[in-house]
């Protein structure tokens, strides 16, 4: 389960970012996660849960905002939502897509008093 690591690698990232201010609490954690980054929400939650525990952070708020995954037929030029990387346009019905957003995973803000 890699959102474990992911859990931990965020937990240190916002306990610096609180350590670098001087805060006293993390109230609120924004995160971006895209739905084609591999990243299972449910699982990250659970797994923040643990690595959050005890620190300046562990009762703070998360905010969880999912980007789209969204492509471009590399032949028509057609736009779409994607749900997979294993997509055909649904236009022409070519099979390479060049994805535009749904892969990011990134702390996006970090909100302390």
């Amino acid at each position: 389960m890699h959102e474990m690591s992911l859990a931990c690698e965020l937990s240190d990232l916002i306990e610096n970012t609180a350590r670098q201010h001087n805060a006293k609490q993390v109230t609120e954690f924004t995160l971006e996660i895209g739905q084609l980054s591999g990243v299972e929400t449910e699982s990250l939650l659970f797994c923040l849960e643990s690595a959050l525990s005890g620190g300046i952070a562990a009762r703070a708020a998360v905010k969880i905002i999912e980007k789209t995954g969204r492509g471009t037929c590399v032949q028509c030029h057609h736009r779409l939502n994607l749900q997979d990387y294993y997509t055909i346009c649904p236009k022409c019905g070519h099979y390479e897509i060049q994805i535009t957003s749904g892969r990011e995973f990134k702390l996006q803000s970090v909100e302390l008093i």
